[in-house]
């Protein structure tokens, strides 16, 4: 059951996870999932730092993602929202 939930969350598209984050705090945790490697390499690439620093930066940025999640617009893409955020 867990497998078949999970493979339903792979498949939603970021907004549609965005707006049932808004009524369901555990699709945060499929947001953290889907941007959490890609944020990685990104932050360490433009700040040359170590992975335990990357780790501390990558849990600011899912902290002011998540404080500001509602101020999303959907009509751009939530990549870009989000890099910005970490850039």
């Amino acid at each position: 059951m867990k497998n078949i939930k999970q493979k339903k969350q792979k498949e939603l598209s970021d907004i549609e996870i965005v707006n049932l984050l808004k009524e369901d705090i555990d699709m945060y945790g499929v947001l953290i999932e889907r941007y959490e490697k890609q944020l990685m390499v990104y932050v360490r690439r433009i700040l040359f730092v170590s992975v335990e620093d990357a780790e501390d930066i990558l849990q600011e940025i899912f902290i002011k993602v998540y404080r500001n999640i509602n101020s999303y617009d959907p009509k751009y893409k939530f990549s870009s929202w989000i890099y910005r955020i970490a850039h």
